[in-house]
């Protein structure tokens, strides 16, 4: 049953399995008292997909895939070498770099923060997209008809992800292939590649935090603190199983009792239709939890998932509401794949996954979805993935 579901309706699978991991740190953090919202928003979900689903039942997308793979895959590789060089000249370093020949965190995290805020948001835009979209579907389509170009493209998208010092960036670009692997049941490749983020992100995590060189530092509390293998675990595991579920309840905890509803402010698009200020939630709910951190005037974020800004804007209604766009948005991408499961999984895991953390309408312009669509639908393989 599982797997017929996962292939006649894999971005819904992937979609139900990233809900079941919220609920996890939700209710290590607020037990029980979130449940029933998100059993309603779930509810939706389901009806509205399936009802959809026999709507368009027997409906068909026309053919436009396009042969022009190594077309596409140069002119990646010359737009990656081109904001790279022009990111950099902007900043006036390579971020990580500068960031090695420092020896205090709090330097690290603000060569960080401006490497985003110091550019025109033109080019954040085009590197996010790059990051996000362009290079992670290319590196696939690539891997097995033109290595040489896939080698080219997997190294100076690496290099640049890797220079921006955030550890998400370099196992964004190869999380299409590392599914591609997972399903074609390419252990080997999987477990080499699966070896290389660890390496890299063990690497950034120490250039983020020069201090877990000394094994003598102390906490501020007085105990020693981590280790740099302990760390790089304990981050993983609070950021992939605890965090997007300690999210989704502190939105609830917070909104309305101390953030009032927006009525549509709090998704920059709505409020620009609505003709009202957008208000940045994920900034004033991170001042909430992080009051220490925001009485230094540190600028965190505390995104949520996508259908908590249907929450935050309308309350119960605008979380029900969620649960029909989400619904509409999952079947009509799965009918542009054409029952393609492998490849639609392939394609559309990360952008699922970045749901858990960020609004429907940022994933899809800010994050590159559309973008990955769009390559998803036109160069989408004529054959089975890698049989």
């Amino acid at each position: 049953m599982i797997a017929t579901l996962f292939r006649r309706h894999p971005l819904l699978g992937i979609h139900l399995v990233i809900i079941g991991l919220l609920l996890v740190g939700l209710v290590q953090r607020s037990g029980m008292d979130h449940l029933p919202q998100m059993a309603g928003y779930v509810a939706v979900l389901l009806s509205s997909y399936f009802l959809l689903d026999r709507i368009v039942a027997g409906w068909t997308v026309p053919d436009l895939r396009q042969d022009k793979v190594k077309l596409l895959a140069w002119a990646v590789l010359l737009l990656t070498c081109s904001i790279a060089l022009a990111h950099w000249a902007f900043l006036g370093q390579v971020p990580l770099i500068a960031a090695m020949g420092e020896q205090d965190d709090l330097v690290v995290q603000s060569i960080r923060l401006h490497m985003t805020e110091d550019i025109p948001t033109w080019m954040a835009y085009a590197s996010n997209i790059l990051i996000k979209a362009l290079i992670p579907v290319t590196l696939v389509l690539c891997y097995k008809r033109f290595p040489r170009l896939f080698l080219a493209l997997a190294i100076a998208g690496g290099i640049y992800a890797i220079s921006l010092v955030q550890k998400s960036y370099i196992i964004t670009l190869f999380v299409p292939l590392w599914v591609a692997f997972l399903i074609s049941k390419r252990w080997w490749s999987f477990s080499l590649l699966t070896g290389g983020f660890v390496l890299i992100t063990a690497l950034l995590l120490l250039v983020a935090q020069p201090e877990k060189l000394d094994r003598d530092a102390v906490a501020d509390d007085g105990k020693p603190k981590k280790g740099l293998v302990e760390d790089l675990v304990t981050s993983v595991m609070r950021r992939v199983v605890l965090m997007p579920g300690w999210t989704v309840s502190a939105w609830f905890e917070y909104i309305p009792e101390q953030i009032p509803f927006q009525e549509g402010s709090a998704v920059r698009p709505l409020a620009l239709v609505l003709g009202k200020p957008y208000h940045a939630l994920d900034r004033e709910v991170y001042d909430i939890e992080y009051p220490v951190e925001a009485a230094k005037h540190t600028e965190g974020t505390m995104g949520s998932a996508s259908f908590m800004y249907g929450w935050a804007n309308f309350g119960l209604v605008g979380l029900l509401l969620s649960g029909v766009i989400t619904a509409v948005v999952l079947r009509l991408i799965t009918l542009l794949f054409a029952g393609d499961w492998r490849w639609a999984i392939c394609v559309n895991v990360f952008p699922l996954l970045v749901l858990s953390s960020v609004a429907l309408t940022t994933v899809l312009l800010t994050h590159g979805w559309a973008v990955t669509l769009l390559l998803g639908t036109l160069f989408r393989p004529s054959e089975k993935l890698w049989r």
